[in-house]
């Protein structure tokens, strides 16, 4: 898919494992997370929020670099990170920082949510 061409996959390694705990993907050019996985070992342990603060401060950099350009939300010219999510993962990305914006929708049979991110903590 061109989206997985244009990403940025952040990885988390535990010290001392050779295995990745969890991932997720930021594409730059669309300003949003994709394909978030932590194992299901690894789940509740803080893992999946540190990814998203790690690509929320990559983001927060390239924006104040001028590097992401685009406007955000209307009137606003710094371009929010925004991730498109199932809607039963809606909790986890509130803990994460991010706040819903508009109506569910369903995608491909899945009723889906689109956040913003609203924090950084």
């Amino acid at each position: 898919e061109e989206s997985d061409a244009r990403s940025v996959t952040f990885v988390c390694v535990l010290e001392g494992s050779e295995t990745p705990a969890g991932q997720v993907q930021y594409d730059p050019s669309t300003r949003r997370l994709r394909q978030m996985v932590v194992l299901p070992q690894f789940r509740k342990l803080g893992i999946g929020c540190a990814l998203v603060r790690a690509v929320a401060s990559i983001h927060a950099e390239k924006v104040a670099g001028g590097s992401v350009n685009g406007p955000g939300a209307e009137g606003d010219a710094s371009p929010p990170l925004r991730v498109h999510a199932w809607q039963r993962s809606e909790a986890f990305y509130t803990r994460c920082g991010f706040a819903r914006e508009g109506d569910p929708y369903e995608s491909n049979g899945v009723r889906c949510v689109r956040m913003v991110y609203a924090t950084l903590e």
